[in-house]
């Protein structure tokens, strides 16, 4: 199947920008992988529509959290489950990372994913609060009320995390 005209050059100078924005929002570089090419999957049936936007890039990216909240909520119920029918804790190798980057982690972790994906957007994409609201669908006030508990969760996760 040939490329829609533009989408290839699209596809290319995106990318690596969407890989970074939804790595936060995952457990690792391979689903963020897996939920960015997902997003341009869907890109790329639409790009007739999706090449006229302002911004293609944001509605992959909306896209992209969307994805990443939805595998979220399932990898959630299926700890649940895991939980439930497996006596024994689960393991973390912490090995590979540093500990303020493991405690970050799990910090947002603790935070609703919505909360989360806002927050993310702000600081680690530099994205405008206007943006953001554009980016997922709701109003200013929303994302910063979201933001502003997102900070608050974060923080008292962090102090307890650090006691």
């Amino acid at each position: 199947m040939t490329s829609p005209a533009g989408f290839d050059e699209f596809y290319v100078g995106a990318y690596s920008r969407v890989v970074r924005f939804v790595r936060p929002l995952v457990a690792s570089l391979d689903e963020a992988e897996d939920v960015t090419q997902e997003s341009f999957a869907r890109a790329f049936t639409r790009w007739a529509r999706i090449e006229d936007f302002d911004a293609p890039e944001a509605w992959v990216k909306r896209v992209a959290v969307n994805l990443a909240i939805s595998r979220f909520r399932r990898l959630r119920v299926a700890a649940r489950h895991l939980l439930q029918h497996r006596p024994e804790p689960i393991a973390i190798d912490e090995t590979a990372t540093s500990d303020i980057r493991l405690d970050l982690q799990r910090a947002l972790a603790t935070i609703p994913a919505k909360q989360r994906a806002v927050l993310i957007m702000h600081y680690l994409d530099d994205t405008a609060i206007r943006d953001i609201a554009i980016a997922l669908g709701s109003s200013e006030g929303s994302v910063k009320t979201n933001l502003t508990r997102a900070r608050r969760s974060l923080a008292k996760s962090l102090e307890g995390g650090a006691s």
